[in-house]
C-alpha cells in the first residue's frame, strides 16, 4: 500500500499531505486503506462460503463493491470520512459472520487467519484505528516486492469494483463478475501467498475488466440510443443552472427528466461530456453544455458556477471539498458540507438551484466536435489494417483519452507532427494532420474507445512490434488497462508519468520491470526507441 510522509493538521478536516501537494496518500489514510482492506479479505471468506450455501444478499454486494470503488479516491477523504468506509465494512462483516454461524459452527474449523483479526469493534475510536492499521499487515509476509504485487492486485480490483458499478447502473448487476472479486481479495488469506499467484489474479482481473469494458460500451450505446458526431457547447446563457459532474449518466438523465419545463438549464462536467452525442440526451432542449474543459479544474469551475451541483460517482473529482455551499452528491461516502442525496430525490438540487442566483449572462465560447460516425470509422479501420498488412503503412500509434493537462497536449501534438509518411496514429483525443491522424473524441469515455479497438483488431495481430500503445491518463482503470495490454502480449506500450497521488513510484517500478511498460520522456527520444525496435 501507500507509504507516505507528512505532517497532518489536527484542526483541519482535510487530506493537509495530498493539498499540500508534498505526498500522495497520507500515513494516516494509508493506516485505515490497510485496515479497510483487512476487513474486505476476512469478508471474502465469509461472503464465499455463504454463496457455497446458497445464502445472498444483493446490499451486501453492493456495499462490498462500493467500498473497493471508493478506495480510488483515497486522496480526496479526511481520516473522519474514510474511518467511516471502515466501519460500514467491518458492520458487514460482523452480519456475514453471524449468517455463517447460524448455518455452520465456525469453532471446529476456523482458519488460523480469522483468528488474528485486529482488535476492532464498534466503539473503536479512529485514533485507535490508525494504530491498528500501522501494525497489522494485509499478508504475513513482510516481503517488499510482495507487496509491491499486493498493491496492483488492488488497483486491479479497484478498476474493475468502479466498472461494475457503471455496468449496473446500465444492466443487471454482474454476479459472476463479483463472486470473482471476492476470489481474487480471498486469495490474500492465504499464508502461502506467491507472487505468482498475485499475477495469476492480476492477470485474471485485469482481463475481465476490459471485457467489462466492452460489455459497457455495448449497453451504453443501447440504452442512450447510439451515438453520433456533434458541436457541443461550451457557452452558457442567462438563467438558472444545474451543473452535473462525474461518471454516473444515469443520474445526469434523471437530473434531465425532473427539470424539464421548469427554466432550468443543465450542464454536464468531467467525464459526462459524451452524454451530448448520444441520442436519449439530446432530446433535451435544456441539456445546455458542456461547464469547463478541464477535469482537473473542479475547484475553479466549482467555485463560479452559479447554480447548484451534483457531484456523482468520479475517481479524481481534485474538490479537496474546500468549496462548500450548493454541491449534492450520489457517492457512496459524502464529505462533510456536502448533501447526500437520498433515493434519487433530486427535489432538494433543483430547489436550491432556483434559489441560486444563476448566469446573469451569457457567455460565448468554442464549441467541441464530439462523438463519431461508427460506419465511417469501421470504414477507416479497415483501410489503416490493409496499409498495415500491405506494407504501405510500417506503424500505427494509438493514443488514449484527453489528460488534459499542458504537458500531454504539447506532448502528443508533437507526436503526431512528427510522423513519417508511413505511419499512422489513432487518437482517441488529440487532433492531429488529417492525412495520418484518425482523430476520434469519446469525451474521455474509456469503454467507448476500447469497444473500438476491439473492432480495430478483430482483423489484425494487436501483438504486431508494429502497434505502439501510447496510455495518456494514470488512474486504477488505464493502469488496469495497461496490464492487461501487456497480458495479451502487446509489445510496444508508453505511458503517462504517473503521479504519486495515484501509484507509488516504488510500485510503478513493477510496470515497468515485469510489464514492460515504458514511461513518455520526449517525443524524440521515444520515437527514435520506436522506429529502431
Amino acid at each position: 500500500m501507500t507509504n507516505n510522509n507528512s505532517k497532518r493538521n489536527e484542526n483541519i478536516d482535510v487530506n493537509e499531505c495530498v493539498s499540500r501537494a508534498t505526498c500522495s496518500v497520507s500515513p494516516t489514510i494509508a493506516a485505515l486503506e490497510n485496515l479497510a482492506v483487512i476487513v474486505l479479505k476476512h469478508l471474502s471468506f465469509y461472503l464465499l462460503k455463504l454463496h457455497k450455501a446458497g445464502v445472498r444478499n444483493s446490499q451486501i454486494q453492493h456495499e462490498f463493491v462500493n467500498i473497493l470503488a471508493t478506495m480510488t479516491a483515497l486522496n480526496e477523504f479526511s481520516d473522519h470520512e474514510f474511518y467511516a468506509v471502515v466501519r460500514k465494512g467491518y458492520f458487514i462483516l460482523e452480519e456475514a459472520k453471524k449468517r455463517y454461524s447460524d448455518i455452520e459452527i465456525l469453532a471446529y474449523n476456523t482458519p488460523d487467519f480469522l483468528k488474528h483479526f485486529p482488535d476492532f469493534n464498534e466503539h473503536t475510536t479512529l485514533a485507535k484505528a490508525i494504530r491498528l492499521g500501522e501494525n497489522n499487515s494485509i499478508i504475513p509476509d513482510k516481503d517488499f516486492e510482495l507487496n509491491k504485487f499486493v498493491t496492483i492486485l488492488l488497483i486491479a480490483l479497484q478498476s474493475i469494483s468502479l466498472n461494475l458499478i457503471g455496468y449496473s447502473n446500465l444492466s443487471e448487476f454482474d454476479e459472476d463478475i463479483y463472486y470473482q472479486i471476492l476470489s481474487a481479495i480471498n486469495k490474500l488469506n492465504n499464508p502461502q501467498i506467491s507472487k505468482q499467484i498475485l499475477k495469476d489474479e492480476i492477470r485474471e482481473i485485469t482481463l475481465l475488466d476490459m471485457n467489462l469494458q466492452i460489455k459497457i460500451a455495448k449497453q451504453f450505446l443501447q440504452y442512450y440510443g447510439g451515438i453520433s458526431k456533434v458541436e457541443v457547447s461550451h457557452s452558457t446563457r442567462a438563467g438558472k443552472a444545474i451543473l452535473v459532474s462525474g461518471n454516473n449518466f444515469s443520474n445526469l438523465y434523471d437530473v434531465l427528466l425532473i427539470t424539464q419545463g421548469k427554466n432550468i438549464d443543465v450542464y454536464s462536467h468531467s467525464n459526462l461530456l459524451i452524454a451530448h452525442a448520444m441520442s436519449k440526451f439530446r432530446e433535451f432542449e435544456h441539456f445546455q453544455g458542456h461547464y469547463g474543459s478541464k477535469t482537473e479544474n473542479c475547484i475553479l469551475d466549482f467555485a463560479t458556477f452559479p447554480g447548484s451541483i451534483l457531484m456523482t460517482k468520479n475517481f479524481r473529482n481534485n474538490t479537496e471539498y474546500l468549496y462548500r455551499g450548493r454541491l449534492f452528491s450520489t457517492d457512496y461516502i459524502v464529505p462533510t458540507g456536502v448533501k447526500r442525496v437520498v433515493n434519487n430525490n433530486f427535489e432538494p438540487l433543483v430547489e436550491e438551484s432556483i434559489k441560486a442566483k444563476g448566469f446573469s449572462k451569457g457567455k460565448i465560447k468554442e464549441k467541441t466536435l464530439l462523438g463519431y460516425n461508427e460506419d465511417e470509422v469501421i470504414a477507416k479501420f479497415k483501410q489503416i489494417v490493409e496499409g498495415l498488412k500491405n506494407g504501405s503503412l510500417k506503424r500505427l500509434y494509438i493514443i488514449g483519452i484527453d489528460a488534459l493537462t499542458e504537458r500531454e497536449n504539447v506532448y502528443y501534438h508533437e507526436l503526431m507532427n512528427a510522423l513519417e509518411p508511413d505511419e499512422f496514429a489513432i487518437s482517441f483525443s488529440y487532433e492531429g494532420k488529417e492525412e495520418n491522424v484518425l482523430s476520434i473524441n469519446v469525451g474521455n469515455y474509456i469503454p467507448l474507445m476500447s469497444r473500438l479497438l476491439k473492432i480495430l483488431f478483430e482483423d489484425y495481430d494487436v501483438t504486431s512490434p508494429n502497434i505502439t500503445f501510447f496510455f495518456t491518463t494514470c488512474d486504477v482503470i488505464s493502469l488496469s488497462a495497461v496490464l492487461a495490454m501487456s497480458i495479451k502480449g502487446v509489445k510496444n506500450i508508453y505511458m503517462t508519468q504517473c503521479l504519486p497521488t495515484v501509484i507509488n513510484p516504488m510500485v510503478f517500478t513493477v510496470f515497468e520491470n515485469e510489464y514492460h511498460v515504458k514511461a513518455i520522456t520526449t517525443v524524440k527520444n521515444d520515437l527514435k526507441e520506436i522506429r529502431e525496435e
